[in-house]
């Protein structure tokens, strides 16, 4: 747990009534390219993969999935997509508190504090649910998601291999 400090420019989305603005700003983090870090739950969008990549030419970038992705073909694509493009990495897993859970989270968090984070899923689908989502910087909270980004990776590289989709972990992944 952490406690964050009073927050100003956050922006609050709901869904379906922001569906389009909600996307296109969700997307534009990518525009200017930061170290980032994924954690999704499902992630469909060619869209979502492609900024991802273009992003990775410039800045390294992250990707954690909920193991339902290696289930789907439409998700298994676009995680390989992000695996066959240099400086993307890709880990396929679970919760560290064990397989019977799953990876829900739904967010991006960026070094640089920017973040996204919300009910809403990473496909088409879902921006025309009932989701929310918030977007904003919060470095106290950056720090924590990627300790935690860290920490779940190493768990699903140790403990879940019949999960992945790449070779190879993240360049970051050490081994204890």
């Amino acid at each position: 747990m952490i406690t964050i400090p009073t927050m100003t420019n956050i922006t609050a989305w709901e869904f379906p009534e922001d569906a389009v603005a909600g996307q296109e700003a969700f997307l534009a983090h990518w525009a200017k390219p930061v170290e980032t870090y994924v954690r999704a739950y499902a992630f469909t969008m060619k869209e979502l993969a492609d900024v991802i990549c273009e992003a990775a030419k410039t800045a390294p970038q992250h990707i954690y999935a909920d193991r339902s992705q290696s289930e789907s073909e439409e998700q298994k694509a676009c995680l390989k997509q992000c695996i066959e493009c240099p400086g993307v990495d890709v880990t396929i897993g679970t919760s560290p508190a064990g397989k019977g859970f799953i990876a829900h989270t739904k967010a991006y968090i960026g070094v640089n504090g920017d973040f996204w984070e919300g009910s809403t899923n990473f496909s088409h689908s879902a921006w025309h649910q009932v989701n929310t989502a918030f977007q904003g910087n919060c470095a106290p909270w950056a720090t924590m998601m990627i300790t935690a980004f860290h920490r779940d990776v190493q768990f699903a590289w140790e403990e879940e291999k019949e999960y992945q989709l790449a070779d190879e972990p993240p360049s970051f992944f050490s081994a204890a």
